[in-house]
C-alpha cells in the first residue's frame, strides 16, 4: 500500500470510530451523550478535516501537475518528431560537406607536394596551392540543433558529440586551407607532415560519415537504434566503396589503410 491508501483508510476509521456510526451506537442513539462525546473531541475532529481538505487540495494539485508534464511530454515527441523529419535532408548536406572535405584533402596532398617540388627548384611562386576552404551547411546545424532542443537525454547527446566532431572538422579543414600567402602554408604543411596530417583528417571524415550512417535510419523513423559501435567502425571497408573507390588511387588508399593500422585508437566514436 502507498501512503494515499493508507492516509484514506485510517481516515475511514478514524470517521467510523468518532463521527458516525460508533458514537451512536455506543451511547444508543442518545443525543446528549453523542452531542458531549462530539464536543469533547472537536479539536481533533476538526484538525482531521482540515487535514482532509489539505490532502484533497493536494492531491488535486498532483494531478493537475501530472496532466501538464503529460501534455508538455506529448507536445515535445510532437516537436521531436517534426525536427527529426528534417534531419534526413541536413545528414545529407552533412554528407556532401563531408565529400567535399575529402576531396579538399585529397587534391591539397598532390597541390602541396607540386608546391614543394616547384620550390625545390625555383624561387619563383607560379605554382598555387588550392586555398578555398569548404563552406559548412549551417541549415544542417540548425535542424541538428532542433533535434537537440526536443530530444532525450541520450540522443541528444548523441548529437552533440556528433555537432562536436563536425566544428573540430570544419576548424581543422579551415586551419589547411586559410588565406595566409602559399610560402608561409608551405612552411606549416612541411613541418608538420601534411600527407600525414590530411590522411588523419580523411579518417576522421569516414569516422563522421560513418556516426551519420548509423542515425540515418532513426532519423528516417525507420528503426530505433543509432547508436555507433566502434568495433564495427572500419575506414579500410570504408576505401572500398565505389563513390571513394574512383576518388581515391589504390596506393593511396594503401597508404591511407596503413596509416589506420598504426593509429587504431585514435578514431574511435
Amino acid at each position: 500500500m502507498n501512503y494515499k491508501e493508507i492516509f484514506v483508510a485510517t481516515i475511514i476509521v478514524y470517521i467510523y470510530l468518532m463521527i458516525v456510526p460508533f458514537p451512536f451506537l455506543h451511547y444508543n442513539f442518545e443525543w446528549d451523550k453523542v452531542y458531549k462525546f462530539y464536543v469533547e473531541w472537536q479539536t481533533l475532529t476538526s484538525a482531521i478535516i482540515a487535514l482532509c481538505a489539505s490532502f484533497i487540495a493536494l492531491h488535486t494539485m498532483q494531478i493537475s501537475e501530472n496532466n501538464r508534464r503529460d501534455n508538455e511530454n506529448e507536445q515535445r515527441e510532437r516537436n521531436f518528431i517534426a525536427a527529426r523529419a528534417f534531419l534526413p535532408h541536413a545528414f545529407d548536406d552533412l554528407t556532401d560537406y563531408c565529400d567535399e572535405c575529402l576531396d579538399k584533402y585529397l587534391n591539397s596532398i598532390t597541390d602541396v607536394q607540386d608546391y614543394v617540388n616547384h620550390n625545390e627548384r625555383s624561387n619563383e611562386n607560379n605554382n598555387q596551392v588550392d586555398m578555398v576552404p569548404v563552406l559548412f551547411p549551417e541549415s544542417a546545424y540548425k535542424t541538428i540543433k532542433e533535434c537537440i532542443l526536443y530530444a532525450d537525454s541520450a540522443f541528444g547527446e548523441h548529437l552533440i558529440k556528433l555537432v562536436g566532431k563536425l566544428q573540430i572538422q570544419n576548424s581543422r579543414i579551415h586551419s589547411h586551407f586559410n588565406k595566409h600567402n602559399n610560402e608561409h602554408l608551405y612552411c606549416n604543411l612541411k613541418a608538420l607532415d601534411h600527407k600525414k596530417s590530411a590522411y588523419h583528417e580523411i579518417l576522421n571524415t569516414f569516422l563522421i560519415r560513418y556516426v551519420i550512417s548509423c542515425t540515418l535510419n532513426f532519423a528516417r523513423g525507420e528503426s530505433s537504434e543509432y547508436k555507433c559501435d566502434n568495433e564495427l567502425f572500419d575506414p579500410i571497408a570504408w576505401l572500398e566503396y565505389p563513390e571513394y573507390e574512383k576518388k581515391i588511387s589504390s596506393k593511396r588508399r594503401t597508404e591511407i589503410a596503413e596509416y589506420f593500422k598504426s593509429h587504431p585508437r585514435t578514431f574511435l566514436w
